[in-house]
């Protein structure tokens, strides 16, 4: 990956995708005052926007690296990772009104995109999509209620994915 990669999130994508913002819904953080910067890649023919979040506390990502901010209720000193995140991978319909911005990605992550082998982002990010599409059209409960699935953004993307109800 390179940093030329990474965009802001337009306004006019959580007009287009409300279910990403719903009230009541822990798909997305999104306020006003805080862009949504993702890596865009495209998979299978479509593009997915990967987000770059902090705090990841899970496998399902890709590390870049940690930071250590103090917790407001205890005061103490705590290390946080911050990455790729896989299970907030949201799809980008219209690249040219979704992706907005380049967003900046910092020294320190500049440095670890420099070490990662690019294709390994891609292959990780491939099999997460895949088990996810494969385990949703053999209505594979047992995998897609797993930590790794369980709060993923791809379940608002079926019609993107091909992932098609028989009624």
């Amino acid at each position: 990956m390179h940093p030329k990669d990474f965009f802001y999130l337009t306004e006019e994508y959580f007009r287009d995708n409300p279910c990403l913002t719903e009230k009541g819904t822990e798909a997305m953080d999104k306020t006003t005052s805080r862009g949504y910067g993702v890596m865009s890649i495209v998979i299978n023919g479509v593009m997915v926007g990967v987000p770059l979040r902090s705090d990841i506390k899970h496998e399902y990502s890709c590390i870049l690296d940690y930071i250590y901010e103090r917790d407001p209720r205890t005061g103490k000193m705590q290390k946080q990772a911050r990455g790729i995140d896989f299970t907030k991978v949201v799809v980008i319909q219209d690249p040219a009104r979704h992706l907005g911005e380049p967003c900046e990605v910092d020294r320190q992550q500049k440095k670890t995109l420099k070490k990662i082998n690019v294709g390994s982002i891609r292959v990780q990010l491939e099999r997460y999509v895949r088990r996810y599409v494969n385990a949703s059209l053999t209505d594979c409960n047992r995998t897609l209620n797993r930590r790794e699935y369980r709060w993923s953004t791809l379940k608002y993307f079926h019609q993107e994915l091909g992932i098609l109800k028989q009624d």
